[in-house]
C-alpha cells in the first residue's frame, strides 16, 4: 500500500503514498552525515548491527529529509573498538524524527 495512490487515499490513515521504512534506513549511508568525531588508527569499520530501530512518524512523499548522528558510547573489546551512534532522520522543517536508529559498529 507504501506506494499505491488510490489505495492510500482511501485506507491510509495518512491519505497520501509514504516511503517504506526501510527504504529511508537503506538511505542512511547516502545522506554523507558528518561524523560527531574523528577516530583514527584503526585497519576497518564493521557494521556489527543496531541497538535499536524505530519508525516513529510518516515520511510522506515527495518531501526532503536530513539526518543527524550522535556518537553515543565507545567501549573497548577484545576485538577491537566497539562505538555506538544515534542517527535521527527527521522530515525538513519537522522538530521531530521519523526515524531513531541506534547503530553499532566494530573498529578493528
Amino acid at each position: 500500500m507504501h506506494v499505491d495512490v488510490e489505495r492510500c487515499r482511501t485506507e491510509s490513515p495518512y491519505r497520501t503514498t509514504v516511503a517504506h521504512g526501510f527504504l529511508l534506513l537503506a538511505l542512511i549511508p547516502g545522506l554523507n552525515i558528518p561524523p560527531p568525531v574523528e577516530i583514527t588508527g584503526h585497519k576497518a569499520v564493521i557494521n556489527v548491527g543496531a541497538e535499536s530501530l524505530r519508525f516513529m512518524r510518516p515520511v510522506r512523499s515527495g518531501v526532503r529529509i536530513h539526518a543527524r548522528m550522535q556518537l553515543k558510547s565507545a567501549e573497548r573489546t577484545d576485538n577491537g573498538t566497539r562505538i555506538s551512534y544515534e542517527i535521527a532522520m527527521h522530515v525538513v522543517g519537522q522538530r521531530l524524527p521519523a526515524v531513531l536508529f541506534h547503530m553499532l559498529v566494530l573498529l578493528t
